[in-house]
């Protein structure tokens, strides 16, 4: 003996049921986008500083390691520069803080991402929702 189930599409909800429902799942969706924005703009606000305080760390020791003397030099004498551009050009590679500039870059790099991360956030908390049934 088999008994046959009702088809689901035959089914109806009570309509305060759905709204309450409804109405819980946009509470649901807007508390998941503001900790999605809080815990972004905590990233952004830390890659921020550590992106400036690593900038200023490689703009130290590009000067203390005479880069900038080196640089400053191929614009004033550039005909000396063009007669040992192979020996200046690995005098100044030598000079460039390489380590710092890595760092630097990756820095700014997670900084980009997390900018990127805050513009679809809010994209997504002020993008209008449709949570309606057929």
């Amino acid at each position: 003996m088999t008994t046959s189930l009702p088809r689901f599409s035959t089914l109806r909800v009570p309509p305060e049921l759905e709204a309450r429902v409804l109405a819980g799942v946009r509470r649901a969706r807007t508390r998941a986008y503001r900790l999605r924005l809080a815990g972004t703009s905590l990233l952004l606000v830390l890659s921020a500083g550590g992106s400036l305080a690593m900038v200023r760390e490689t703009i130290a020791a590009a000067q203390a390691s005479g880069f900038f003397t080196l640089a400053q030099l191929a614009s004033t004498d550039t005909s000396i520069i063009a007669a040992h551009a192979h020996s200046f050009g690995l005098s100044l590679i030598e000079t460039l803080p390489s380590a710092d500039v890595a760092i630097t870059l990756f820095a700014l790099s997670v900084f980009l991402v997390a900018v990127r991360r805050l513009v679809h956030v809010l994209a997504s908390l002020f993008a209008p929702t449709n949570l309606t049934t057929a």
